[in-house]
């Protein structure tokens, strides 16, 4: 009589659900309201900025805290959805998560709702009234996320990520 000999095998499978974020975001890059520098944006003041960057053909820099090495350049802005609108400048903006380990905490902290934004630009025209100083023509050049924006109602609107993915393993 011969022994035959049975060999169970098992098999594991393991599933996860993972998010995979595309960092995109909308946002009011600034706001009508009256600054912590006692400044104030008038309505009007980004008409020629959104028509000089509309004939650029390059996206606007997103730095982080305004900081310019090329760690600290996070992402950009379309140019084509900048608008001025009833409570201020509105963007569309993307961060570089896949290539940048700064854009990724930035990605967090935005989640998070841990960011205002600020942006960097010369002023072309102003005015003072009762003691505020009111821009009225300004030059854009970077928009910045970043912890402690001079505008307190600066703000990411909404963030992007695609639908959940599962993903399964399978091991001896």
């Amino acid at each position: 009589m011969t022994d035959t000999m049975t060999t169970l095998i098992h098999k594991a499978v393991s599933a996860d659900t993972a998010t995979t974020e595309k960092g995109e975001f909308t946002a009011l890059a600034a706001t009508w309201s009256i600054d912590r520098m006692s400044e104030r944006i008038v309505k009007g003041a980004f008409k020629s900025l959104l028509e000089a960057w509309a004939g650029v053909g390059r996206r606007v820099p997103l730095h982080w805290d305004h900081k310019g090495e090329a760690e600290n350049i996070i992402g950009s802005i379309d140019p084509a959805t900048m608008a001025e609108t009833d409570d201020g400048l509105y963007v569309e903006g993307k961060l570089d998560i896949k290539d940048s380990a700064v854009a990724r905490e930035v990605w967090r902290l935005v989640k998070a709702n841990a960011v205002g934004l600020s942006f960097g630009y010369l002023v072309k025209r102003d005015r003072r009234s009762d003691g505020v100083r009111e821009l009225l023509d300004l030059d854009l050049f970077e928009v910045s996320l970043t912890p402690a924006p001079i505008n307190a109602d600066t703000r990411v609107l909404s963030t992007k990520s695609m639908r959940p993915v599962r993903v399964a393993a399978f091991g001896c």
